[in-house]
């Protein structure tokens, strides 16, 4: 065992009340790996996105092989799966877990579907689901879990769903030498990768041979054998990285050839066809600015913006979604600026109307704050107040005096003018 491993062990078996998935994740040397992986994957899909209008979604099943003759790995099977759980995470794709074991229906158990979030609480529960105490069948293992994962998915839709199912096992089923066939029809019928992380080990010896021959056949080359305890190997980081690498260039790769393929089939379907399209410019000069084909009747400019003269061509709306995104930039702009103007001027005004205010309640109308009555020793003889003024006041302080002091039969006395 080697020394990372070791140091592992002890981070595990140390008294504590945080779970063992919390812990490893926690493990600087693991976040390591994973920001790496993270990093080189993210450099090769950038330009696979920007190939391809319609999104991308890839979709991961982690598969365990729940045998007993795996329960000696279980600090392997742990790191392996931390590393490969929380780098799906961060690159944002979908993922799900499912264990295989017996041929009941019982064995072969998914601890987390897609739609789960992965939390530390799900971590633990996918670590503490591995019992390791069955036995190993894994192509009905695998076969059951695509068919509850993906039966619902619409393979002959137009979407880019690429689906991988990464098995982690010591390869020591005989299905995998007697069932060869059943693994190319599953995958056939599901559309799916198939990669192989095998957990070997030294003791077994001549019991190996034939095994690499079927490991590969099986899985399409995308197979990584490692020892856990060989002194060579300074971490399972390192291969479990370079297997998540590997399977990410063989999708990609995948994806360039059928890409390639349906190019090339719509640009023989293309030649083919007698009548000649018009272009889009064509149609934008016509007098008519809804002028769309000729005798089409839909007398639409929606038709031609999706129509292309050539093949080699690129879609008119492309060039037009630019202009419209320019323009609408540069009218943002100006409304920033509209409103930047409107803020200063609302400003200064309000500084103009809270000084007039002032002066209104504090010398032309003066009244308590608090009882919002007017103040009865104002002073009215300030140059503020004209002659016209002063006499039309005094008029309703006496009016609203006299109304408070006088009952409700008194008849109200004549205003005093000044």
């Amino acid at each position: 065992m080697t020394v990372y491993k070791t140091k592992l062990e002890e981070l595990l078996n140390s008294q504590s009340d945080t779970w063992w998935y919390q812990k490893l994740v926690s493990c600087r040397a693991i976040n390591s790996v994973i920001d790496i992986i993270c990093g080189e994957v993210r450099n090769k899909l950038s330009d696979l996105f920007n190939k391809f209008s319609n999104p991308i979604t890839f979709e991961w099943v982690i598969v365990i092989d729940n045998s007993g003759s795996m329960s000696i790995y279980e600090n392997c099977i742990h790191e392996a799966m931390i590393i490969i759980l929380e780098t799906l995470q961060k690159l944002e794709f979908r993922v799900a877990v499912g264990r295989f074991g017996n041929r009941s229906e019982g064995s072969q158990v998914i601890l987390k579907p897609f739609d789960q979030p992965l939390t530390f609480r799900v971590g633990q529960m996918v670590l503490e689901g591995l019992t390791f105490c069955e036995s190993s069948h894994i192509s009905t293992g695998i076969a059951a879990i695509a068919v509850y994962t993906w039966d619902h998915l619409d393979t002959t839709s137009a979407n880019n769903v690429k689906c991988i199912v990464l098995v982690i096992t010591n390869a020591l089923s005989t299905e995998l030498r007697e069932d060869k066939d059943q693994f190319t029809k599953r995958k056939k019928a599901f559309n799916f990768s198939l990669a192989l992380l095998h957990i070997r080990s030294k003791s077994l010896g001549d019991k190996m041979k034939d095994l690499d021959s079927s490991l590969k056949q099986v899985s399409d080359n995308l197979c990584l054998s490692i020892d856990p305890y060989d002194a060579s190997l300074k971490s399972l980081s390192n291969s479990t990285s370079s297997l998540l690498i590997s399977a990410f260039q063989k999708m990609i790769q995948s994806i360039h050839r059928s890409s390639t393929s349906t190019l090339s089939r719509v640009t023989n379907n293309n030649e083919n066809l007698k009548n000649e399209g018009k272009s889009i410019l064509f149609c934008l000069k016509n007098e008519k600015p809804d002028y769309a084909l000729e005798n089409d009747g839909s007398d639409s400019i929606a038709t031609s913006l999706c129509y292309v003269s050539t093949p080699t061509n690129k879609l008119p709306q492309k060039s037009l979604d630019t202009e419209f995104k320019k323009r609408r930039d540069e009218s943002q702009d100006s409304i920033q600026k509209v409103k930047q103007t409107w803020q200063r001027a609302q400003i200064e005004q309000t500084r103009s109307i809270n000084e007039l205010s002032n002066v209104m309640e504090d010398y032309v109308m003066p009244c308590n704050k608090f009882s919002r009555r007017r103040r009865r020793r104002a002073d009215f003889s300030g140059q503020l107040y004209l002659p016209g003024l002063r006499v039309w006041v005094w008029s309703v302080i006496r009016h609203s005096m006299n109304k408070r002091t006088t009952a409700t039969s008194t008849p109200t006395p004549t205003p005093y003018y000044i």
